[in-house]
């Protein structure tokens, strides 16, 4: 894995700033896609606003690691695993019909993936009450996610 100097920060960066402002930019010409109308119980928001923003930090995020990182292998394994999330995310920014449940489901299975890619576990939480030994895989996967 290589080293990222500033330079290759503020490209990335300035990217994901240039991207956003097309989006914003081009948000009247979009037809109503991608627009939250500001309507539920959870909307903070009193006008329409874009909702896709993420997806254009993911996108240069990606496009970036082609560019800059020399093992590509580590972090291809990461989209790979957050790649359930952000589709269903990306669905719910366009419809805003993806329920609850499914949006969960996709969290539950992106977190199994990431901690299996990476073999990342909690395995001590420094509660001298709680922490107890576990030796089971499974359980410590679980726990994490």
């Amino acid at each position: 894995m290589s080293i990222l100097n500033l330079d290759s920060y503020f490209f990335v960066f300035s990217l994901s700033l240039i991207f956003n402002f097309l989006l914003i930019f081009f948000q009247s010409k979009m037809m109503g896609f991608g627009i939250d109308k500001g309507i539920g119980i959870q909307k903070l928001h009193k006008q329409n606003s874009l909702r896709l923003g993420g997806s254009i930090i993911i996108l240069v995020s990606l496009l970036s690691t082609f560019i800059f990182i020399d093992n590509i292998i580590y972090f291809l394994k990461f989209y790979i695993s957050i790649s359930p999330i952000f589709f269903v995310g990306l669905m719910e920014d366009i419809t805003q019909k993806i329920s609850i449940k499914l949006r969960l489901i996709a969290s539950i299975v992106s977190s199994l993936l990431l901690v299996d890619q990476t073999e990342s576990v909690i395995v001590s939480l420094f509660i001298p009450i709680i922490n107890i030994e576990i030796s089971s895989y499974f359980f410590l996967m679980c726990f994490t996610v």
